[in-house]
C-alpha cells in the first residue's frame, strides 16, 4: 500500500440474522411481503386483482447472503463487473470487498481521513474509485496489494464518485463544495510519470479535466454518467437535478424538484432519456427528458425519505432504499410497487444490482450488508407489443376507471399517465430536512 493507504485482510463472515421475522433452516430466507397498495404514475391508485398484476417474475425475492464487518453504517456499495465480489465504503473509513461465492477473506482497505461516501468498480474491474470527507478522492487497484493514488481539487466533503462506463479513464465527482469535477485517470501514463510533493516523488495517476461552477447553489448529493457516457446526472439540496452533456461540456437540462430534495439521481440503463430521482418527501419519480416531463411519481412510497435507488440491467425495474428501513422493487412497465422487502432494522443508504441483475445488494445504518435474489425477469418488448398491439408509450393508465389499460412492456416505454404531464398540486408539498449522515 502506498501514500498513505493501509490493507488489511480479515474472516469474510456470513451471519443471517435470526429473530422473529427469520427461521434459518440452511436454506434461502424468504421475508418478503408483496405490495397490496398500487401506485402508479401521476399519483393514481389502482386496486390489487388477478394474476396479471402480480409482475413479470419467476419467484418471490430471497435472502441469500448476510456479510458483517463495516463498524459504522454503511455508505456506499458496487458490485465488481467481471467477479464474485462486491465493494462497501462506511463512515468506519474503510472501504470492504466481499467475495460471495466462496468463504474467502476480505479485502479491507484503508486510507480515507473521515466518512467514505461513495465507492464503484471501474468498467472493468481493475480499478475502484472512491471519494469522502477529507476532500480526496482515491482511486485504487482492488488486489491483495492494494496501490492507492489519491488526488485533491474539491474544497469540502464529497458526497458521490463515478467512472464513466465507456471511458473508463474518466471519474467525475460531487461534493459540498456545490461543484462537480471530472477527471482523467490514466493508470499506464501514470506508472512512468513521476511529481515532486514535499520532497517526495509520487506516481501520477489521476489529472483534473474541469470543474463545474455555477451549476447548483447548494451541496451536490450525487452524479452520475448514462450508460452511452456521453451525459452526466447531478442531484442537489438546491432541488434541482441537471443534465450535463459531456461532449460540449454545458448543462442541456435543469430539472426543478417539486417533490422535496433530491438526494440521488441516475439515467435508465437502456432508455437515457429518462432519468430516476430518489427525494426526501418519500418519492421516487422518472422524468422523460424528451418531453422535459414527469412520467411518474410513486409518492408516499417509503414513510421516510428515499435515499437511493438502483435500476435493473433491463431497465425494467428500480429498486429503492429510505429511512423507513425497507427495500421496495418497482416494476416500472406495469408502473407499480411488486414487492416491500423487510429485514434490515434501521435506515438504509445504499442498493445496488449486479451486472446481470441477478443478484441485488443493500446495506445502511445497521452496518450489514444484505445480498438478495430479485428473481426478476425482464420483459420482452416484441411479444408484448404483440399481445398488446400498442406502440410505446402510447398505452395509457386510465385516470377514470384507475384501471391498466394495454400499457406498453418496454425499458423504453415505461408506462404514464394518460395527459403524460405533472400535475404539480399533487407534489407540492413542503420541503423536508434533508437525512442521513452529515
Amino acid at each position: 500500500m502506498t501514500e498513505g493507504g493501509k490493507y488489511y485482510e480479515e474472516p469474510c463472515r456470513q451471519e443471517f440474522l435470526i429473530d422473529d421475522n427469520f427461521v434459518y433452516l440452511g436454506k434461502t430466507l424468504k421475508i418478503v411481503i408483496p405490495q397490496t397498495v398500487l401506485l402508479i404514475s401521476m399519483a393514481l391508485k389502482l386496486n390489487p386483482g388477478t394474476e396479471k398484476n402480480k409482475g413479470k417474475d419467476s419467484g418471490a425475492p430471497s435472502l441469500l447472503k448476510h456479510f458483517r464487518g463495516h463498524r459504522d453504517t454503511i455508505l456506499g456499495i458496487d458490485f465488481h463487473p467481471n467477479l464474485p465480489q462486491l465493494v462497501s465504503c462506511g463512515a468506519d473509513e474503510h472501504i470492504t470487498i466481499w467475495n460471495y461465492q466462496q468463504e474467502t477473506r476480505a479485502l479491507r482497505y484503508e486510507g480515507h481521513r473521515g466518512k467514505v461516501h461513495g465507492v464503484q468498480f471501474s468498467k472493468g474491474g481493475d480499478l475502484m474509485v472512491s471519494g469522502g470527507e477529507d476532500e480526496t478522492i482515491r482511486i485504487w487497484v482492488p488486489t491483495v496489494k492494494g496501490e492507492v493514488r489519491s488526488f485533491r481539487g474539491h474544497s469540502s466533503k464529497i458526497r458521490s464518485v463515478c467512472f464513466n462506463p465507456v471511458t473508463t479513464g474518466i471519474v467525475a465527482s460531487g461534493s459540498n463544495d456545490k461543484t462537480i469535477k471530472l477527471w482523467s485517470i490514466d493508470r499506464t501514463s501514470g506508472q512512468r510519470q513521476t511529481e515532486k510533493t514535499n520532497g517526495v516523488n509520487r506516481n501520477k495517476i489521476g489529472s483534473f479535466i474541469k470543474s463545474f461552477f455555477n451549476i447548483h447553489t447548494n451541496w451536490v448529493r450525487s452524479v452520475r454518467f448514462s450508460s452511452d457516457g456521453n451525459m452526466l446526472v447531478s442531484a442537489s439540496d438546491d432541488n434541482s437535478m441537471c443534465v450535463l452533456d459531456m461532449r460540449s461540456y454545458k448543462c442541456v437540462s435543469k430539472i426543478q424538484s417539486h417533490l422535496g430534495t433530491p438526494l440521488f439521481s441516475d439515467f435508465n440503463p437502456c432508455a437515457g432519456h429518462y432519468i430516476g430521482t430518489a427525494t426526501t418527501d418519500q418519492c421516487f419519480a422518472i422524468h422523460d427528458l424528451r418531453k422535459n416531463q414527469l412520467v411518474q411519481v410513486y409518492q408516499k412510497l417509503h414513510t421516510g425519505a428515499v435515499n437511493q435507488f438502483a435500476f435493473h440491467p433491463s431497465g425494467d425495474y428500480a429498486v429503492t432504499v429510505a429511512e423507513d428501513a425497507n427495500i421496495k422493487i418497482l416494476d416500472l412497465v406495469e408502473g407499480r410497487p411488486i414487492y416491500t422487502l423487510h429485514g434490515p432494522r434501521e435506515a438504509l443508504y445504499a442498493v445496488a444490482f449486479s451486472k446481470d441483475g441477478s443478484l441485488l445488494a443493500t446495506a445502511g445504518k445497521d452496518k450489514e450488508l444484505l445480498i438478495w435474489e430479485p428473481s426478476l425477469v425482464p420483459y420482452n418488448a416484441g411479444e408484448a407489443e404483440k399481445e398488446n398491439g400498442a406502440e410505446l408509450l402510447d398505452s395509457p393508465v386510465s385516470s377514470v376507471s384507475g384501471t391498466l389499460s394495454n400499457l406498453s412492456r418496454s425499458s423504453s416505454g415505461l408506462g404514464m399517465g394518460k395527459h403524460g404531464r405533472f400535475d404539480e398540486s399533487l407534489g407540492a408539498t413542503s420541503k423536508s430536512s434533508s437525512p442521513g449522515p452529515s
